[in-house]
């Protein structure tokens, strides 16, 4: 038969495969990174043509550098950088920018997911954000843009969340595209001059709108209702909850227009002093929503890694400390199964099987035969030593078990060669072993307690618990007298009380006859 390699070889070869496969996804990923820095840095630098940079605030945007470094901190200004995906936002604050926003440039950057041009000088339309479908929070309060937002101009930006475009002079109606923002979460648009009605804006995280300050119409919709009624002022011809003033007649929902007509439909705008007063922290929260990609695809499989590292290390702990158990019992026990030999004795001492559980009487040798400690005396004696509530004895020649007595009050009345030689009488069986009258030669009788199947408890947790036996002294507690320890099985005696079962103590008026448990 070939030689199989033992299972510790197996998980810590595994194991290094693992920790291998991680190094290389690692690896791949530093790669993947690094080969994005060109065309980020490119990309950069095509929207860096279209913007009057006065104060040179953009002078760190040189050709010939990258916007991120190896360890994923940013060495251009206002880029935001991570280690895994590279650029992933902008933030370009009150550097007194102006000129024209090209974010189609901007389209080669996969990990973008945040910008950020509030308070700066750029004018004219609001650029196009639909080709950026990876963005989640857009940042241009505080600007000179103008005119009329087309209506699908958030088309197909399922992970936008915030949207900020307080402070500009943007006119018409309200994108209807945002209306189908799912995740939208923040929508300000106070202080522009939007015109009609609010679209039905039914996201259930909306919380922070503001419309504040527009030309808007009409009846506020169902789900805007709970918003604060300061998010809704200066506009006169807004009207129904949470307005005080009334709909002079029933408004039916602005219905969702199509891409081609100007529909409107989104929450309003933080008011002018808070939008103006927006930190970069609120685009740095946005922008470090790390998006479904290649990010989070890394960052899953680094999980995983990490879970079946510490499942292999965890593995190999487990078996290291069987197998140094296993040593233990071979040291201290002997070869787990084995069979003691039969101890020789006269014919009058002749062992017989095992009595069926209605029999009345059988031989001693049923319940001690397999008792006998290896390398008993021909005559099957012992040399027992009492010790108060943890007396040990030890055997000549016994390394596999050995007859203890565990009270100093008792006299060693008998010996393992009595034992040997009782008469046995089955009192009762149970999951762990079988339970027997034993009536040694002297004519006195004993319980014994026959445990097989309990392998699994040493010898040191086995004695410690008969010493506490041993210890204890109660009238309603059968002592225990002595026992006996071998690998394959374990005795417990007891004295034998006729006639004194639970039954008999609990229900005194029936009859119970021989039933000492």
């Amino acid at each position: 038969m070939a030689h199989r390699p033992p299972p510790l070889l197996l998980l810590a070869i595994c194991c290094c495969f693992l920790l291998h496969l991680l190094a290389l996804a690692d690896a791949a990923r530093v790669l993947a990174s690094q080969s994005q820095a060109p065309e980020a840095a490119d990309a950069l630098l095509k929207l860096k043509s279209g913007i009057k940079d006065p104060n040179g605030a953009l002078a760190s945007w040189a050709a010939g550098t990258i916007p991120c470094g190896d360890g994923g901190g940013s060495t251009w200004a206002g880029v935001m950088c991570d280690k895994d995906v590279g650029v992933h936002g902008l933030q370009l604050e009150k550097m007194g920018l102006s000129g024209t926003l090209d974010l189609a440039a901007l389209k080669p950057v996969r990990g973008l997911r945040s910008l950020s041009f509030m308070d700066n000088a750029f004018a004219g339309p609001m650029p196009g954000l639909k080709q950026l479908g990876g963005l989640r929070a857009v940042f241009l309060s505080g600007n000179r843009f103008s005119g009329p937002i087309p209506g699908d101009a958030f088309a197909g930006m399922g992970s936008l969340k915030k949207v900020v475009l307080s402070q500009n002079g943007f006119s018409g109606p309200v994108p209807a595209s945002l209306a189908d923002a799912p995740k939208l979460l923040e929508l300000r648009l106070d202080g522009n001059k939007f015109q009609g009605r609010i679209p039905d804006l039914r996201q259930t995280e909306l919380k922070d709108v503001d419309f504040a300050n527009n030309g808007l119409e009409g009846e506020i919709p169902a789900g805007l209702k709970s918003i604060s009624p300061d998010k809704f002022a200066g506009n006169k011809k807004l009207c129904g909850a949470p307005l005080d003033a009334k709909c002079e007649a029933p408004a039916s929902p602005s219905p969702k227009q199509a891409p081609s007509e100007k529909a409107a439909g989104m929450q309003p705008a933080a008011p002018a002093d808070d939008a103006t007063s927006r930190s970069a922290a609120d685009d740095a929260v946005a922008a470090q929503e790390h998006p479904q990609g290649p990010t989070e695809r890394s960052v899953s499989t680094g999980v995983l890694g990490a879970f079946l590292g510490t499942l292999a290390v965890v593995a190999i702990a487990f078996l290291a400390l069987q197998r140094r158990r296993r040593e233990y019992d071979a040291k201290n026990f002997g070869p787990a199964g084995s069979t003691p030999p039969t101890p020789t004795t006269t014919n009058s001492n002749k062992v017989e099987p095992h009595p069926p559980n209605d029999s009345a009487a059988a031989s001693p040798a049923a319940a001690a035969h397999h008792v006998a400690p290896r390398g008993a005396g021909e005559d099957g004696s012992s040399r027992v030593a009492g010790g108060g509530g943890g007396g040990s004895s030890t055997r000549k020649g016994v390394d596999q078990g050995r007859l203890t007595y565990v009270r100093d009050d008792r006299g060693r009345f008998f010996e393992l060669q009595d034992l040997l030689k009782a008469t046995a009488e089955v009192l009762g069986t149970a999951n762990l072993g079988v339970c027997y009258r034993a009536t040694l030669p002297a004519g006195h009788s004993v319980v014994v307690k026959r445990f097989k199947e309990m392998n699994w408890v040493g010898r040191e947790d086995f004695e410690e618990h008969m010493r506490r036996l041993g210890r204890l002294s109660h009238p309603n507690l059968l002592p225990l007298v002595a026992y006996y320890y071998r690998k394959e099985e374990k005795l417990l005696i007891h004295d034998y009380v006729p006639n004194r079962s639970l039954a008999n103590l609990l229900h005194a008026t029936r009859s119970v006859i021989l039933q000492p448990f």
